[in-house]
């Protein structure tokens, strides 16, 4: 065994050990099971009345998914109630499956290192988004919405970027078994985040970015949400990103355009509407039957139709780690390590690669500053 870290804040480590364990809904004997540490040194290691050896953090870290850094900093807390929208009985982290809460987790680390980038640079966001009126009609605060951001009636070909810009934090994190959508939180210290699941196509996933948006400017409390549902305000969430990605008056301006008629719309005509809003097949059906533009039993066949179809797999356009970290997280992290402020791990740890892929961005972030020069 490894000899004790010296100068060590025994406290600091054992707040950060229980909270590293909570964020998992793991309790001590799970811990103890999975790691072969008596559950009660683990009980006195966050009681901060032992302090623990540095091997023995370095396997806790693995096992809650930090890095060994995570105990050491004072860092803020992740919310402490979060309302559970799922589909599936039960609340809790307790119901979500072990990876699930690691992706959560993985999101948690992922805004703080924005937050520190951004710091390190003096880059934080100047504006942070408006907060809507709660119980005000979600087609209303959509199109106050998008007055705000000048976005007038069309299609918004960027909404990631168009919210990363008034400071709020998007990722997207891979969530097994597509147990949630989206989880989002207006964070004290971080500001406004959202998270979405990078294993759901891309229409799907932003418009999971306008529901989850829906909730930070009219809710307060940190929310994970499954879009299946259709009741109290998860509809509501809905109806906004509905309006809000599919403006009434654009969408019926294409509709005639295209000379669509609900008796004759094709799975490949819906698909084709969707691509222009940057959204899913499903909510494009449903926005249209919202808008009278075809009728109940039209829509549950085309429903139906869009779930028997196969789904055509596209090569990505971009590396996986880049898409979903997005282009502010990159060049914010670029940026930090060609100024020298962080390391080559750090910039590994930032971009959630490995060491090796780092020094090979590394070498192109130094062709760049050569090229500039």
């Amino acid at each position: 065994m490894s000899a004790d870290v010296p100068g060590f804040d025994t406290r600091l480590v054992g707040r950060q050990l229980r909270r590293a364990r909570e964020a998992l809904a793991l309790s001590l004997t799970q811990v103890a099971e999975s790691t072969g540490f008596d559950a009660g040194d683990l009980s006195r290691w966050e009681s901060g009345e032992a302090q623990p050896q540095l091997d023995a953090l370095w396997e806790l870290a693995d096992i809650y998914g930090r890095t060994t850094d995570f105990f050491f900093r004072d860092l803020p807390p992740a919310p402490s109630r979060i309302k559970f929208r799922l589909a599936r009985p039960g609340r809790g982290l307790k119901r979500l499956s072990p990876a699930a809460r690691r992706a959560l987790v993985e999101f948690e680390g992922l805004c703080r290192r924005r937050y520190e980038l951004e710091e390190i640079l003096d880059s934080r966001p100047r504006v942070w988004p408006q907060r809507g009126v709660a119980g005000e009609a979600p087609e209303s605060l959509a199109a106050e919405v998008r007055r705000q951001l000048g976005l007038g009636s069309e299609p918004i070909p960027d909404l990631r970027t168009v919210l990363e810009e008034k400071g709020v934090r998007i990722f997207a994190v891979p969530v097994p078994e597509s147990e949630f959508a989206g989880f989002s939180w207006w964070h004290p210290v971080y500001g406004p985040c959202i998270m979405v699941n990078a294993r759901d196509p891309s229409g799907r996933r932003n418009f999971t970015i306008a529901h989850e948006y829906f909730h930070l400017i009219t809710e307060s409390q940190a929310s994970l949400c499954d879009l299946s549902i259709a009741a109290g305000p998860e509809r509501f969430a809905n109806r906004f990103a509905a309006a809000f990605l599919m403006p009434e008056l654009d969408v019926r301006a294409e509709w005639g355009k295209r000379g669509l008629l609900q008796t004759t719309l094709t799975l490949s005509q819906v698909g084709a509407l969707a691509r222009r809003y940057r959204s899913s097949s499903e909510a494009m059906v449903l926005r249209l039957a919202e808008m009278d533009l075809i009728g109940e039993e039209r829509r549950e066949e085309l429903l139906e139709g869009l779930a028997a179809a196969p789904r055509v797999l596209r090569r990505p356009r971009s590396a996986v780690w880049h898409r979903r970290l997005g282009q502010r997280h990159v060049s914010l992290a670029g940026e930090a390590y060609k100024r020298g402020h962080i390391s080559l791990g750090a910039l590994a740890d930032c971009l959630g690669v490995s060491v090796v892929k780092a020094a090979q961005i590394a070498r192109e972030l130094g062709e760049e500053r050569d090229s500039a020069k």
